[in-house]
């Protein structure tokens, strides 16, 4: 994780790399919002801000994605990044 803001109880934002086991899938192999809770705002990559990430996106080892969600789908998250 690369940085995390909690706008409420129940909304938090995070900056994060793409996981290595994501790494070559598209966004709705990932399935981040079925699999954590979590939806991606924005991805960047190579300095530049995607704001409209769509489903057949391949997802590459140096972007980093921006998430909102729950802390619990963070962790979540987080804990299976590192497994």
């Amino acid at each position: 994780m690369l940085d995390f803001v909690q706008l409420s109880e129940k909304i938090n934002v995070t900056k994060m790399r793409v996981p290595a086991q994501l790494v070559g899938k598209t966004v709705a192999q990932a399935d981040l919002r079925a699999r954590f809770g979590l939806n991606i705002m924005a991805l960047e990559r190579q300095g530049s801000v995607v704001e409209t990430v769509h489903p057949d996106q391949e997802l590459q080892k140096e972007d980093i994605l921006y998430l909102s969600g729950s802390r619990a789908g963070i962790t979540r998250l987080n804990d299976w990044a590192a497994e």
